[in-house]
């Protein structure tokens, strides 16, 4: 029995699950070619150094930041806030900004799920912006921001890149 502590209901968390399994599979996201390294649990490694890996604990976690932000400015019925923090979140670079030399070495297939995120925060806050979203379709962006993330987590690995 699948336990949540969050109030998120177990059908959410296998509906996203779902999303993912499909998602992770289709044409937007190509299976990887047969040059990558997967490890043992089918995912594809990236390799990383400790500052790359600093880096992209602390990209994730302000990406995490930022969801939490939108969804509580829209809780407290602040859509103007929740539409400014994501539009912040749209123009927050990625993993590859954040770490130049990280950037060479992430596969197209990441770009493939960190760009819809992007785009879905952009969207969301045009869409408050042109009063044509309200909070209510928040559920809607955040299905496509999550879709992203799992979907991402569920292809790569990251782990430490091997000394010389």
């Amino acid at each position: 029995m699948l336990q949540m502590r969050t109030g998120i209901s177990s059908i959410y968390v296998v509906g996203l699950w779902t999303m993912c399994s499909v998602g992770c599979a289709s044409e937007e996201h190509p299976a990887p070619d047969q040059q990558t390294t997967v490890v043992d649990d089918g995912r594809v490694a990236i390799a990383v150094n400790p500052e790359e890996h600093a880096a992209l604990r602390s990209v994730m976690q302000a990406n995490l930041v930022s969801m939490q932000r939108v969804f509580s400015a829209c809780s407290n019925g602040d859509a103007t806030t929740a539409a400014a923090l994501a539009r912040t979140a749209a123009e927050t670079p990625g993993v590859g900004r954040s770490a130049p030399t990280l950037r060479p070495d992430l596969p197209d297939q990441w770009r493939s799920f960190s760009r819809p995120i992007h785009a879905a925060y952009e969207s969301f806050a045009d869409g408050v912006e042109a009063s044509e979203l309200t909070c209510a379709d928040l559920s809607t962006t955040m299905a496509v921001i999550t879709n992203g993330c799992v979907g991402c987590h569920a292809t790569f690995h990251v782990v430490p890149a091997s000394v010389p």
